[in-house]
């Protein structure tokens, strides 16, 4: 690590990216996955049954990498230089889908706008996240994930950021609902996740009680985790 450059690895969802993006030129993104889950990334790939169709680029490779458990295999070839590696949850709302032969697929509105769920055969029973098989496969997972991190001497350089859902904004206003969820409800079922993560042994950061709260003006308006930029410039204190 540079007195000037923190060189970061991000998986989970726009809260890391946000983070990131809120340093500028002084993080170095060495690389960014989202819209997979833990269960899907600690499992078997699955083959793509032909293209997404979707539009966006950014799309279009998120769903690539969670039919390939994308994450490990992007984090190996730049592991000796990342500093920190940077870790959100709030992707996991989305479940997974079981297919045959331990294989899973995150249940992201990508995927669902792809249509590719609908050439594929043997879906399983969807896995909401909360529920308890969910978390019985994402904690094995986690457990997976830690190993993995260890052996590439990450571990230590991980920060797990707690990224609690709010319901209003600093104008006021509510904030829509995720998934028909309101913030209490999805801060409930997230709890027993951080849990597991800080008794296997990876470090998390929490926002300052304070600028837990939503925002109109953030780039992308506001939603349940989305919040104002004194959030990302403690969160980002805390990670370097």
């Amino acid at each position: 690590m540079s007195d000037s450059v923190l060189n970061v690895f991000l998986y989970g969802s726009c809260v890391s990216r946000d983070t990131a993006e809120f340093r500028g030129s002084s993080w170095n993104r060495l690389g960014y996955v989202a819209r997979q889950s833990l269960i899907s990334a600690m499992s078997t790939p699955i083959a793509m049954p032909g293209e997404s169709g979707l539009s966006s680029k950014f799309q279009n490779a998120m769903v690539r990498g969670d039919f390939s458990s994308s994450l490990l295999p992007g984090i190996a070839p730049v592991a000796d230089k990342i500093d920190r590696m940077v870790i959100d949850l709030v992707d996991e709302r989305l479940g997974v889908y079981p297919y045959p032969g331990n294989k899973f697929l995150t249940y992201s509105n990508e995927l669902h706008h792809s249509a590719l769920m609908q050439k594929m055969k043997g879906r399983e029973a969807f896995l909401a996240f909360g529920s308890e098989q969910h978390f019985d496969l994402w904690s094995s997972s986690a457990l997976k994930f830690k190993e993995a991190l260890e052996e590439s001497q990450l571990l230590h350089k991980s920060r797990v950021i707690v990224a609690p859902f709010v319901d209003r904004t600093l104008e006021g206003g509510k904030v829509a609902l995720t998934r028909n969820l309101d913030a209490g409800e999805w801060n409930s079922h997230y709890l027993r996740y951080y849990n597991l993560l800080d008794q296997i042994g990876f470090e998390l950061v929490e926002i300052p009680t304070e600028y837990v709260v939503s925002t109109v003006k953030h780039k992308w308006g506001s939603a349940q985790y989305h919040y104002i930029d004194a959030a990302y410039d403690a969160l980002a204190s805390l990670i370097e």
